[in-house]
């Protein structure tokens, strides 16, 4: 074991003590033969769920078998491949019985959602196995159900403890080695975004948790190890650090992503999504940098940017529309951007200055050096789509679990 994390509180500079929810982290050799270790720190004996998805199934054979000569009570919910992470088909676990008192998921970070929502609806912890690198969001307070703009936030739980297998990294794909990749290059350009929300909007984010989150993020984006290994190890660093400092912004980067896997059925994963929509909204920031300098740029057209949004995803534009909410200040904003502008853009530069590098390594981790091109289109449509989601303005609110579902 190679790595271990145990919650800890900081006293920050902003002036508040900020602290983890989850427990425990463990990354190393043959971890999935000691699941029941870490099971055991949240349930010292009875009925838990072991949840996976079908490519995991022997991943998550092994971990029963383990916790069932431990002898816990197991109940196996299985997912097939392509199973999109909603509130139905969490369902699966929240209908067992009430006897079922801790859920093991096993599986990657996006479908981990289902486990999320289910331990905050059955009110109990889960536990991750993370099958991808990309493990990040299951640190997360908040699941997200849902592409295009018809997003459902929902306020959760993040993992009570976590197991990272070497063994089982080992055997990702390139494909899954570039999409944890892809997020960790699209939480590099959520620092500016972050910044920018407490600098101009006065977003109450820590500041201190921000420069945290970029430097884990330009640590590993400048480092030669790019095994699927070292990106889950940053990834787990950086879903505790956004735990730790509340860092849970739906930010543009991953409304981008979001509209582009809606509006191409090609079964791209958010990660795979991310540095595309990295690199497009780079370029749209600083154009729109430029305006602000000379005071040219007008209010936009929200309406209009919803409607276009709705076409390319297939959302009902009314229901859409209808559920804009009013924003911050906009003469306010380009009033601070004209005169703050140029440490902004200071900013921008240093939260892309990895853009080149990194997104030449992120398109060779793929086992056929030329599938990430081929799989991508027009420049002109992701740059269409970068536009209006910054137009639109969307506002994203996380509800509870027992809350209904808007648009």
């Amino acid at each position: 074991m190679d790595y271990t994390f145990t919650p800890k509180q900081v006293r920050c500079s902003c002036s508040l003590t900020h602290s983890h929810y989850t427990r425990y982290v463990a990354a190393g050799e043959g971890l999935v033969g000691k699941i029941n270790e870490a099971v055991s720190d949240v349930l010292k004996a009875g009925h838990v769920a072991l949840c996976y998805s079908q490519e995991d199934e022997s991943v998550a054979s092994e971990a029963g078998d383990i916790l069932v000569a431990a002898g816990y009570k197991v109940t196996r919910v299985y997912y097939a491949d392509g199973t999109e992470p909603t509130p139905d088909a969490a369902d699966d676990i929240v209908n067992l019985p009430d006897s079922v008192r801790a859920i093991i998921f096993v599986g990657d970070s996006q479908l981990c959602d289902i486990a999320k929502y289910a331990a905050a609806k059955k009110q109990c912890e889960w536990i991750y196995i993370p099958t991808t690198p990309d493990a990040a969001n299951a640190f997360s307070p908040t699941a997200t159900f849902g592409m295009g703009i018809g997003i459902d936030r929902i306020k959760c739980k993040p993992a009570i403890s976590a197991v990272i297998d070497d063994d089982i990294m080992r055997r990702c794909s390139g494909r899954r080695a570039a999409e944890g990749y892809g997020n960790i290059i699209g939480y590099r350009l959520k620092c500016y975004e972050y910044s920018y929300a407490v600098r101009i909007k006065g977003a109450d984010y820590c500041l201190a948790g921000i420069r945290r989150l970029g430097a884990i993020t330009e640590n590993f984006l400048s480092c030669d190890n790019v095994s699927a290994a070292a990106i889950a190890r940053a990834s787990v660093k950086i879903g505790l650090n956004n735990q730790m400092y509340r860092l849970d912004m739906m930010c543009d980067c991953d409304a981008i992503a979001r509209v582009i896997a809606a509006c191409a059925d090609e079964g791209r994963s958010l990660g795979e999504n991310m540095p595309i929509a990295a690199y497009v909204l780079a370029g749209l920031y600083r154009q729109r940098l430029g305006l602000s300098r000379f005071n040219l740029a007008l209010p936009a057209d929200r309406v209009g940017a919803v409607n276009e949004l709705c076409k390319l995803c297939g959302n009902d534009k009314i229901a859409a529309i209808s559920s804009l909410k009013p924003i911050y200040d906009y003469a306010k904003e380009w009033y601070l951007l004209s005169e703050y502008g140029g440490d902004i853009q200071e900013e921008l530069d240093k939260y892309t200055s990895h853009m080149s590098r990194s997104s030449k390594v992120f398109r060779r981790l793929y086992d056929d050096a030329g599938y990430w091109l081929n799989k991508y289109g027009s420049a002109d449509k992701f740059v269409a789509i970068g536009k209006a989601v910054l137009d639109a303005k969307l506002v994203y609110s996380d509800r509870g679990v027992e809350d209904s579902a808007v648009i």
